[in-house]
């Protein structure tokens, strides 16, 4: 495999193209700037910069109502951190064995409401508790002071983060969702051409490609989860993107998936079909695949009319792909 050059590993990815990465990273910088000024003016506040700047980077997100779930997930998660550690530290002390248990303690918690996430805020707030304690005018530790310290600052780094969010959703680029549903094609196309190639150099699949398949799901959740906030922001009628082509990019991504869902069959079919006596059918599957990148790509569905022993399956591909082209359309 060739090595990249210098300008190929500093270039941003198609993907990152279609999700607009450029716009966030500007976005991120002038909240930034903003940011350490402001944040040295909030009483308390100015204390912790560290988890100001923390809170806001983590709370800002292209569409506002996403931003402020975000930054409601991390203050729970702060406070659930922050009275475990206070709690255990209190009675153990500040010490190696009072940040062992109250580290054991907040994964316990955590884990108990949602088995497949791992809190880092709320460990990060635990170890937070242990090392960077406030003190008394006497010099004692104060437990107490430690915890309001972070959570004033890390909630006054979400506050700005949202009035930020708030500030730049009135000028969100009007193909905001046609860009998402370009992303998703675009994952779409990579995952079948990757899928092609191996079928013309080889007889199987291995598991890379229920990987690759695994995380095109998440990227379609993902981008699903981010038009229904879109749709539900009230900014949105303030800003330039019409509501019928966030509805529409919607129903998009909900076929996408529904075609998602029907390439993981064929790969099933693929992963245990003996290609070796059958050339016929794996031309067939060939097709079907090129026309599922054709359509999703450029609008040609005219791989899908052959007659074959796979033509069921192949007509409720065609039926989706000519809904998700009428679709685009309306874009």
């Amino acid at each position: 495999m060739a090595k990249k050059t210098l300008k190929q590993s500093i270039t941003l990815s198609k993907e990152a193209t279609y999700l607009n990465t450029r716009s966030f990273i500007v976005k991120s910088g002038l909240a930034m700037l903003f940011a350490f000024w402001l944040g040295a003016k909030i009483p308390i506040a100015n204390k912790d910069m560290i988890s100001f700047l923390f809170g806001l980077m983590m709370s800002l997100e292209p569409i506002s109502i996403t931003g402020f779930r975000r930054g409601l997930d991390q203050f729970r998660a702060t406070v659930i951190g922050g009275v475990l550690t206070a709690v255990i530290i209190a009675v153990v002390g500040i010490n190696p064995l009072g940040l062992a248990i109250s580290m054991s303690a907040i994964l316990y918690f955590t884990l108990s409401h949602n088995w497949r996430e791992v809190s880092v805020v709320a460990l990060f707030t635990g170890i937070y508790m242990t090392q960077f304690v406030q003190t008394t005018t006497l010099g004692d530790p104060d437990i107490l002071m430690t915890m309001i310290v972070r959570i004033t600052a890390l909630t006054s780094g979400i506050l700005f983060a949202m009035v930020f969010n708030i500030l730049t959703s009135f000028v969100l680029s009007p193909k905001l969702p046609a860009n998402r549903i370009g992303f998703l094609k675009y994952r779409y196309h990579k995952h079948v051409r990757s899928l092609l190639e191996k079928l013309t150099t080889q007889d199987h699949l291995d598991d890379s490609d229920y990987l690759s398949l695994a995380n095109l799901f998440n990227d379609i959740d993902w981008t699903l989860t981010l038009l229904t906030d879109l749709l539900k922001d009230p900014m949105l009628k303030w800003g330039r993107i019409r509501k019928d082509s966030v509805e529409t990019a919607i129903l998009q991504a909900k076929t996408l998936r529904s075609m998602s869902h029907y390439l993981y069959d064929l790969e099933i079919y693929l992963r245990t079909y003996d290609f070796d006596h059958s050339g016929d059918d794996k031309k067939t599957v060939i097709e079907i695949l090129t026309c599922v990148n054709h359509a999703v790509t450029g609008g040609n569905t005219s791989y899908c009319e052959k007659e074959n022993a796979l033509n069921v399956f192949t007509q409720r591909i065609r039926d989706d792909l000519i809904k998700l082209l009428d679709l685009s359309n309306s874009l």
